[in-house]
This record gives structure tokens, sequence and C-alpha cells, in this order.
């Protein structure tokens, strides 16, 4: 059995024993060249290029026809896993060997599918296999790209096993990965931090101390700089607490916590627009579905992801009942803390704008010109393009998260436009969460919509139910317990996958059970959600809804009809609304039923 070590230094064995015969640089350099793109042979001239870059095309072929024949005869046993022919070589992957590489993410692929303690064993397994970057003592340009990407994966997972291990309260396994991480890299400020943090949470202030001791000569004689002002405000804080056990109450992890079930395709979207937002391509990521079904829990983990990475991230949310206010959402971006430090770092010109949306800078700068009446396309311009400048004041990447698109103001949305294409070439993620039922013919949205798709910088990731398995796997995080077959075939059939059904249900039950009352009834969050859909619709609809219900499931139009006191004028444009709205849906060749049965429950009473 052949077993390879790219991690930490190059390594071969054959069984238990370790093969030095590949001993020269660039036999090992090819490789792992092979091993690392062994999913397809690869062009001979492609790898000849890519060890010998200074050499001709002839030198390069006569190089790699050499080096291969050197390989092969110090190492007869390598024969059977060279594949190829004059033009292509590659690694045989259908043999049996192990690549420590390999290994590491194929566990990270296992964690990503899973939750729980399954997904941190998959973490814990990821990271042991980690035993150093790749081919540490090599510095060829493919090598570094390759080394600088599993070590971003590396530590992205030993962040995700501190948070994970911290939210339920293990905090000597958090603290010794978090030792792990600094041990990685020693200036990595945040990780200080977290670990200090941690040391406090785990009633250990002199160990949290030390920590900041430490951050402090480390920072000093490697980058010759003092803490950061959060570094050193955690520290004043930990002194002020008198060593109590910590800055901030543990508390078990509350359902809205929970470990992030399913959505493995729809994380991979947003983390795919992340990554090419990153590369300095604008945009725009709209998460769309039905209320409950788990917009804003995928939202809130790409900011909790890419904080994790140092990533400025701010949100806000847009609201009903202030829909018709311009610029609510942008207003409150820049009077967070993030923003209000910063405005004073822009041009004159541009902060007197922004004096008509936050009009307390005149006191804050009371040499400003205050600003003209409104009038004319220049001066609507002039207004873009003052909260354009002052968005893009952090430092790239930026995210943005902007929740319920639909009640959204006109004003913003169109701002939004305008940002994404002055910022183009920047580091800029926008992520919004939408429910489609809501965007009626003619709203705002459509158009930024069409807008964003003729430039290539919009990408809808739509939600839907979780499957039967996925709505076991979140009841028993949020229940803390296993569910039985006839549980999860009870629950799954009540909530029909979507996750907010699901944690209501789930806490309802729990809720009766300890008060030692059999009967279940529709949780009040539940009810609420979709009474409120149902109060926008129209009057007509409204009151078909109600006929509906009364009927049961699987209701024809004609008895629909029979049934309702409207006229037949307004009947079919109440029925459209209620299809539009994703209150029912198509059922077999002539019948409509409820999207929900919780919602003829409601629609009923």
């Amino acid at each position: 059995m052949l077993h390879i070590r790219l991690l930490g230094s190059f390594r071969l064995y054959i069984n238990d024993a370790l093969v030095d015969a590949i001993d020269s640089p660039r036999q090992q350099e090819l490789l792992a060249y092979l091993l690392l793109h062994r999913d397809a042979p690869n062009a001979r001239t492609e790898v000849a290029q890519v060890l010998w870059p200074d050499s001709t095309a002839a030198q390069q072929r006569t190089n790699l026809r050499q080096l291969l024949f050197t390989l092969r005869r110090r190492l007869p046993a390598i024969q059977d896993f060279l594949t190829g022919d004059e033009q292509t070589i590659g690694w045989r992957g259908d043999l049996a060997f192990t690549l420590d590489v390999a290994d590491f993410e194929q566990a990270l692929q296992h964690a990503n599918a899973s939750a729980g303690h399954v997904r941190v064993a998959a973490l814990e397994a990821a990271v042991a296999q980690y035993t150093g970057d790749l081919l540490p003592d090599r510095y060829e340009d493919w090598i570094l790209a390759a080394r600088e990407r599993l070590g971003q994966r590396y530590v992205a997972a030993l962040e995700e096993l501190i948070d994970l291990q911290s939210e339920r309260g293990e905090y000597k396994p958090a603290i010794a990965h978090a030792q792990r991480l600094l041990r990685y890299d020693p200036v990595r400020e945040t990780t200080y931090r977290r670990l200090m943090h941690l040391h406090a949470l785990a009633g250990d202030a002199a160990a949290a101390l030390r920590v900041y001791h430490t951050c402090v000569t480390a920072l000093a004689q490697e980058l010759d700089v003092a803490p950061a002002e959060a570094t050193h405000n955690l520290y004043l804080r930990l002194l002020d607490s008198g060593g109590a056990p910590a800055l901030s109450t543990p508390r078990p992890v509350p359902a809205d916590s929970t470990a992030l079930v399913g959505r493995q395709t729809e994380w991979a979207a947003l983390q795919a627009c992340w990554q090419q937002s990153v590369r300095g391509r604008a945009h725009l990521s709209v998460i769309a579905g039905e209320a409950g079904i788990g917009k804003t829990r995928l939202a809130e983990e790409l900011v909790r992801w890419v904080v994790h990475r140092g990533v400025t991230a701010v949100r806000t949310r847009a609201y009903a009942a202030v829909g018709s206010l311009a610029y609510a959402p942008v207003i409150e971006w820049l009077r967070s803390v993030l923003y209000r430090p910063v405005l004073g770092e822009m041009a004159q010109d541009h902060r007197a704008e922004l004096m008509r949306l936050l009009p307390e800078l005149s006191s804050q700068w009371p040499e400003l010109p205050q600003p003209t009446p409104m009038s004319g396309a220049a001066q609507r311009l002039l207004l873009l393009d003052a909260l354009t400048a002052a968005i893009l004041l952090p430092k790239d990447p930026l995210l943005l998260v902007l929740d319920d698109l639909q009640w959204c103001d006109a004003e913003s949305l169109e701002w939004l436009g305008h940002l994404l294409q002055v910022a183009e070439d920047r580091s800029l993620l926008v992520v919004g969460t939408l429910r489609p039922e809501e965007v009626a013919q003619g709203h705002p949205y459509t158009a930024l919509r069409y807008l964003l798709q003729s430039r290539g910088q919009l990408t809808t990731i739509e939600l839907d139910a979780l499957t039967p398995e996925e709505t076991a796997a979140l009841a028993e995080q949020v229940a803390g317990k296993h569910l039985d077959s006839t549980q999860r075939e009870r629950l799954y059939k009540s909530t029909e996958g979507s996750p907010l059904f699901i944690v209501e249900t789930v806490r309802e039950q729990d809720s009766a059970a300890r008060a030692g009352d059999d009967s279940i009834a529709m949780p009040r969050k539940i009810q609420a959600v979709i009474q409120t859909r149902l109060a926008r619709l129209s009057p007509p609809a409204r009151d078909l809804a109600g006929i509906a219900a009364i009927i049961g499931r699987n209701f024809a139009v004609d008895l629909l009809a029979a049934s309702a006191t409207q006229l037949p004028a307004t009947l079919l444009p109440a029925l459209d609304e209620l299809w539009q709205r994703r209150i029912i849906r198509e059922q077999g060749t002539d019948a409509y039923d409820f999207s929900h049965d919780r919602i003829r429950d409601v629609a009923y009473g």
C-alpha cells in the first residue's frame, strides 16, 4: 500500500516503511503535481512548463522525459500509478493509495454535508490531517498558490471548530484549537481576542491576561505595532471584571443558533458569489423564498463566515411599515458603528449631501453648507454619488446584507444599481433576502433585477423546503434528542419541511411536554406569520381563501365558483392573486390546494 504525505514535508511510505529513494526536489514536485491534479490526464507540455518555466520547450520535454525515467527506475512501485501517452501524463486515482491532502479535503467535504457533533468530528479529523503547509521548503508559483488555498481552508476549519465548541460550552477543546491556530499564525490578532474570551468564559482570567501579554509581545516583535483598539478594549474589560469568570454569560445554544442544516448547494453558491466579489467583481446575491424558509439564516451564515476572516460586514433590513421612507436601509447602514467614525474622511461636498438624510451631521460639522433643495436629475446624481462614496469607505472586501428586499423603497433599490455600477471592480458583495410572493407586477425590485441581470451582476438563490431527513436533523438539534421514525414522519407531515415551522413546532411540543399537556396547538409565531401573509391580500382574495379553506383539499375552480359569493369578474383575479402570493398551488390538472396545511388552518379560522 502506497502512502504519500505532502503536508509538512514530502514523505512516501510503502506499507509502513519510509522510502527515501525520492529525494530529488524535482522528483517530489512532479509527484506532487500529478497527485494534486489527479482528476484528469495532464498535457505533458503543461507539466513541463510548470516544472521548468525558464527553459525552452524542447529542453522542457527532454527534462520531463528524463525525470520520468529516473523516477520509474528509482521507485518501480510507482509505475502502476502513472498513466498516459506521448501527449499526456497522469496519476491513476482508481488504485489503492492514501494522500494526506485528499484525506484533509474529504474530511472537510464530510463536515460541510453534516451538522451537530458529526460536523465537529469531521472538522477535527480534517485539522488532524493538516500536519503542516504543503511542501513548505518549495517556493514555485504553483506550489505557493496551492499552499495558500489549503492553508486558508485549514484556518477556516479551525475557526469554525472554535465557534462550534465555544457555543456549546466546550471551552477546553475550543481553547486547544485556538492555540493551534495561533501556532499556525502567531500574528493573527483576532485569534488572540478569541482566545482571551474563551479563557474568560472558562473562568481563567489569569490565562486570558497572559494571552494579551503574549499578543503585545508578538505584534511588537513581528510587526512593530501595538494591539488594535478592539484587543485593548477586551483587555480593559477583563481587568474591570475583576477576574470574573466570564466577559459575557455562557449560555446554551439557542435554537436560532443551530448549525446550518441542508442547504449545501445554496451555501456553495453563496460562497462562490463571495469569492467572485473578492476577486474584484461587485455583485448582488438574492436569497429568495417564502417566509420562514431560512433566507435570513443562510445570510447570517455568510456574515459569520466572512467576519471570522477579518472581513467588514454590516446588516440592515427593510420594513413594510416604512417602505415609503426614501433610503431607509441606507440611512441605517450609515448610522451604524462601522460608518459613523469614518464619515469624516469624505469630501466636504459629499458630507454636505449626506445631511439631507443624516441631519445630525450638521452638529458634528457645523461648517458644512446646508444642502439646497433637491431639483433635477443632476442634484439626484450628486446624492447617489455621496451615498456610494460613504458606503465604500471601509476597506475591501466588504459585505452588505439587506433583509426583506420586497419592502425596500424604490430610491434605495435605484441606488443599489448605481452602487454596483460605480463599484463594479471593487470587492463588494451585497446580499439581499426576498419573498417573491410579495413582489407584485411593477415592483421596483423588478427593474433592478433586469438591470443587474443585463450586467451579469445578479445571482438568485432559491430556497425550497427541507427534505424529510433534513427536517429530522434540524428538529433533533433544536430538541437536543433523537426522534424515532414515527416522530419524524409526523413532524415532516405537519411542517412540510419549513424551517420556521419545524423549530416552532419542536419548541411548542417541548413546552407542552414540560407542562404535562398532550394537546399541541399551532405555535403562535407560525400563526402570526401566516396571518400577516393573509392580511396583505386584497379583500376578494382573502375572502376566497376562507371559502377554499372550508372546501378543504383539492378545490376545483368550478366548485370554488359555485361556493363563492363573488362576481365572476373578481373571482379569477382573486384566484390569480392567491397563486401569485403562493398561498395556493396547482394540484393535478383542474384543481388547487393550499401551499401548506398550516395556511389552510389559519384561513379557516
